[in-house]
């Protein structure tokens, strides 16, 4: 693995959602395998927590205070890693929320929107960004969406029991249908611009190489 990521050594990747579990994990690999690593969060007290265990690393690690579901703070971001760092090379799109409400619940608008603005909308105002940067600099650059199971099938609940599915299935159905087509468009415009869809963190690694 080690000598395959050699090629992202000194480039530039943004992590969304870095600030804990699968987007913490990977931020802090890629910046320990000389990585230049962004990593976007509502809080950025949480990514400076992770830079503290961090000593003598090949990359580094720096943290990027955004809402990807607030358009303006994402640009916001992206502006300032360019102007930073010069640009973009890899874009982790792992930020996302969560949601146990049902959708017949009353009074559930705002918690559902919530769910597409983070999941779907979030995914891809980053990756627009990500590819205008690529594409200005010509970069053979790559969109990593991390998935999950969930956007593959719908779990059955227990008859008797509360369905815990929610719009979070669907949001994840979703980013499969939002990965081809980007992926489509890549094509049109004619750019060495790959996009992948991850269903696990631990497969970020493999599909970068």
């Amino acid at each position: 693995m080690e000598e395959s990521m050699k090629r992202w050594e000194g480039k530039v990747a943004v992590v969304t959602g870095a600030s804990q579990g699968i987007g913490a994990s990977v931020a802090v690999t890629l910046a320990k395998y000389g990585m230049i690593v962004c990593a976007l969060a509502k809080r950025k007290d949480k990514i400076e927590a992770l830079r503290v265990g961090l000593i003598k690393i090949k990359g580094q690690l720096n943290a990027v205070e955004c809402d990807i579901a607030n358009e303006q703070s994402v640009q916001s971001a992206f502006t300032w890693v360019e102007k930073t760092f010069g640009g973009v090379d890899l874009l982790i799109n792992n930020g996302g929320v969560y949601t146990k409400a049902l959708f017949t619940d009353e009074n559930n608008s705002r918690e559902l929107k919530n769910i597409i603005d983070n999941e779907i909308l979030g995914n891809i105002l980053c990756t627009r960004q990500a590819v205008k940067s690529m594409k200005t600099r010509d970069v053979n650059g790559h969109i990593v969406n991390i998935n999950s199971i969930f956007g593959h099938k719908v779990n059955q609940a227990v008859p008797g029991n509360k369905p815990m599915n929610s719009l979070y299935p669907p949001a994840k159905h979703a980013i499969s249908a939002v990965t081809e087509c980007i992926r489509q468009e890549l094509l049109y415009l004619q750019t060495q611009i790959k996009i992948t869809v991850s269903n696990r963190s631990c497969y970020v690694f493999n599909v970068i190489y």
